[in-house]
């Protein structure tokens, strides 16, 4: 399993045996509104892109910025201004970290 580090750290806690790593990334909330009100599913909207849904939905969870052509293409297919489409929320995860390894779900 691959963990991406992209997403930047802004602190780590410790608690007992086990360390917390703060990750910071963002989200985009109108992108997931604009594919509900237009009944788009990820997969489809992935093909339309002709990227992965694995990409697509590292886009929309945070974890990968999408190009200025991916968020053009987006938009055009979501019939969406660009601007309201990638408006980002700021979410931080708090990650288990044992020893020098990130904790995987068990």
């Amino acid at each position: 399993m691959t963990v991406d580090m992209r997403a930047p750290i802004s602190q780590t806690a410790t608690s007992g045996a086990h360390d917390v790593v703060v990750r910071e990334r963002s989200i985009y909330p109108n992108l997931k509104l604009r594919m509900y009100t237009t009944g788009i599913r990820q997969n489809r909207l992935a093909r339309m892109l002709g990227i992965h849904e694995a990409s697509l939905s590292r886009i929309m969870n945070g974890f990968r910025e999408p190009t200025g052509d991916l968020r053009v293409h987006l938009a055009e297919i979501l019939q969406s201004d660009p601007d309201w489409l990638f408006y980002k929320m700021q979410v931080n995860d708090e990650v288990p970290f044992v020893g020098n390894h990130i904790a995987v779900h068990q």
